[in-house]
């Protein structure tokens, strides 16, 4: 009579990509723009994330821009007022 043995294998993934970063908008906060609808904030002169912006959105290098929530997520509705548009934010990868 054979006797079968049987292994289990389990597989850890450390590193699991977040799905929604979130990032603190407090104090002195300054941004560049990427493209027309991507930007980079600064926090006291240091880059803290990149936001990607709802679709649509056209930012140029005058654009007025003002943070209405100061800890947006990735999909966060209403975070900035630019150019006196309220504008969603799809995707924020925080560093």
């Amino acid at each position: 009579m054979a006797i079968l043995k049987w292994s289990v294998f389990i597989v850890f993934i450390n590193a699991v990509p977040a799905i929604a970063d979130c990032v603190s908008l407090n104090g002195n906060i300054s941004w560049q723009k990427i493209d027309s609808n991507e930007l980079l904030l600064f926090k006291a002169g240091r880059p803290i994330a990149k936001v990607d912006l709802a679709f649509g959105t056209f930012l140029y290098n005058s654009s007025s821009v003002t943070i209405l929530d100061d800890r947006p997520c990735s999909y966060s509705n209403n975070v900035f007022l630019i150019d006196g548009e309220v504008v969603d934010v799809r995707q924020i990868d925080k560093f």
